[in-house]
């Protein structure tokens, strides 16, 4: 039987067995610093149980979020002088590093900065006498193409921090309309059971140019900073500052020959960042290690998971994705977190800026399809724990426990603060001048939000009904010409018997108008009695069960239409057909 403690109680029992770690080290320290007196019995430091640690999960450190943080908004000064970009070595200002449209070039320029608290007009930062205390560079990938850019500003050791913090990620979230999605969905993961958000502040930015003699501070509007995850944001929140910490790029927890220790002569920098970038004191040989029996087809997944992750973490991970609608976490916008001590894995919150969608938005775009557990179907790991039934059903506890945490709100204090927040922000300010989103809309935006959850709430047990997603495969021709289409086998969590229903098709906006062949079955490959002339086809196997519910495939085809506009079709692939012979189209 597991026992669940509070967390305040899960706490001190953990600082406990990790001071008794550090004085245990001390005492064998001193120890030796005495060696030539010799003692009249040796000591002999206590063993610890590190599995005790592993037993108390994962708990934030709740001292950090103060409830002014929350809608306080601070004035950041910053005056930018020139930089260099480390790979062409070309010189940037403020103006050309501003009129970057892409993820190169990445200039670093010097910088002055210095915070002001508007409730005391005490000064953050003792900057007398010094022209350079920090540098200033563009962050972010969408955000690069954006014309109001987001910034990051690292200060120099020594120069001073904010909150015990001395990098601070400036984001602009132009393509958010209510600007609130990313600190609201961190505000809200510090109430969370078994989990560690992040700490954010509103900043309003003060940024004047360095190399014009005349310059003056120019106010850029509001800006939300996000807690850098390293080492000090470890240690600030309780966690092993000496524990592996990854951001993944792509990576859905499948084996890799890039995955080798950062020592090895086969390790190959570039091509592990293609899966996962280095935060923290990477441990590659213990990832490897835990991949390995993750994909074992005869491991006994349930003890292999019981090893290497935490379920309470896991769980409330998976739940606040799904009520916060954050919906691109299937191989990224996370973090993986593991002690040194131990071989377990945490994941922790990353980049939360394009959540929080109205009902009428998300509805509107293709990936509304994989709302749910179908978010997750596509990587083993996920595929592997949720195929148990009574997993799906500890999901369940976990989803109505933190829809309730967020429900049980003071919603119209939180709702007014949060917008008089960011309207003042934007006041006199270039989010004026470059913003098009107006106060009514913003108002609207944020007034929706619990709406929103509860969306996602009622959604998912909707979704739970729905067979899951699978892979089209890539047809094979026989020498007689004849195609045979494949695809990956589906699951129903109900148990239901599911069918596909396989078409070819020449026009994909009209796919029975068009339709060359349409056949049901319950098998997962069909080679169809129809000769297909030149030109190009389209084809899928969409997934239902016996009472109606379907699914479409993941696989993704761009298509363009009429007008030249390129958008992602689900579901879908394409071949040509040229003389009799088959190619397959990308």
């Amino acid at each position: 039987m597991k026992i669940y403690l509070n967390q305040n109680v899960k706490r001190q029992i953990r600082n406990g067995l990790m001071a008794l770690v550090l004085l245990s080290g001390v005492a064998v320290s001193a120890y030796y610093l005495w060696w030539y007196q010799p003692p009249e019995e040796v000591f002999i430091p206590p063993e610890i149980d590190f599995s005790q640690l592993d037993a108390l999960g994962i708990q934030d450190n709740p001292a950090l979020y103060k409830e002014e943080d929350r809608y306080k908004i601070w004035d950041l000064y910053v005056t930018v002088y020139q930089g260099t970009d480390s790979e062409t070595g070309g010189i940037y200002d403020l103006t050309s590093m501003n009129e970057i449209m892409g993820l190169a070039p990445d200039p670093q320029l010097d910088a002055l900065v210095y915070i002001v608290d508007p409730d005391t007009g005490k000064t953050i930062f003792n900057t007398e006498d010094i022209q350079v205390n920090s540098t200033f560079s563009l962050r972010g990938q969408s955000a690069r193409l954006e014309e109001q850019k987001s910034y990051k500003i690292k200060v120099y050791d020594g120069q001073g921090t904010f909150h015990g913090q001395q990098v601070l990620n400036l984001n602009k979230h132009t393509s958010d309309s209510s600007r609130l999605a990313q600190k609201f969905s961190f505000d809200q993961m510090a109430n969370f059971p078994d989990m560690v958000s992040l700490r954010t502040s509103f900043f309003r930015v003060h940024i004047k140019d360095g190399t014009q003699t005349q310059a003056s501070y120019v106010n850029y509007g509001l800006y939300t900073h996000v807690e850098q995850p390293n080492k000090t944001f470890l240690n600030e929140h309780g966690l092993d500052p000496n524990g592996t910490l990854y951001k993944p790029t792509d990576f859905e927890f499948f084996e890799s020959p890039y995955i080798v220790p950062v020592d090895d002569p086969e390790f190959d920098k570039d091509m592990f960042s293609l899966l996962l970038k280095i935060r923290e004191n990477p441990d590659n040989a213990k990832l490897a290690t835990m991949l390995d029996e993750i994909n074992n087809p005869s491991s006994n997944f349930p003890s292999v998971f019981q090893k290497y992750f935490d379920v309470d973490n896991y769980l409330t991970w998976v739940a606040m994705n799904l009520l916060l609608n954050n919906y691109d976490t299937m191989s990224r916008n996370y973090l993986l977190y593991s002690p040194s001590y131990s071989d377990k894995w945490y994941f922790l919150p990353w980049d939360y800026d394009k959540c929080m969608l109205s009902e009428e938005s998300f509805m509107s775009r293709g990936m509304k399809d994989f709302f749910g557990l179908a978010r997750y179907w596509g990587t083993t790991l996920h595929k592997r724990f949720f195929s148990d039934p009574a997993h799906v059903e500890m999901l369940d506890d976990r989803i109505e426990e933190l829809y309730a945490i967020m429900m049980n709100q003071d919603w119209q204090s939180l709702t007014q603060n949060y917008t008089n927040t960011i309207l003042s922000g934007f006041r006199n300010s270039l989010d004026e001048v470059f913003d098009d989103t107006d106060a009514d809309e913003i108002r609207v935006n944020i007034a929706d939000f619990q709406n929103r959850i509860t969306f996602c709430y009622n959604l998912y047990y909707n979704t739970k009904e729905n067979p899951m997603p699978i892979f089209l495969g890539s047809p094979k021709q026989a020498e007689d010409q004849k195609i045979t289409f494949n695809w990956s086998p589906s699951t129903d969590l109900q148990a239901d018997r599911v069918y596909y229903e396989f078409s070819i098709f020449t026009d994909y906006r009209n796919r029975t108008g068009s339709s060359i062949y349409r056949e049901e079955t319950s098998l997962t490959n069909i080679t169809p009695s129809v000769q297909l002339p030149n030109g190009i086809y389209f084809w899928s196997a969409v997934v239902f069960d016996n009472k109606g519910n379907r699914q479409v495939g993941y696989d993704r085809y761009v298509v363009t239409d009429a007008a030249g506009n390129s958008y992602i079709e689900y579901g879908l692939r394409a071949i040509q057909i040229q003389d009799g012979d088959m190619i397959i189209l990308k």
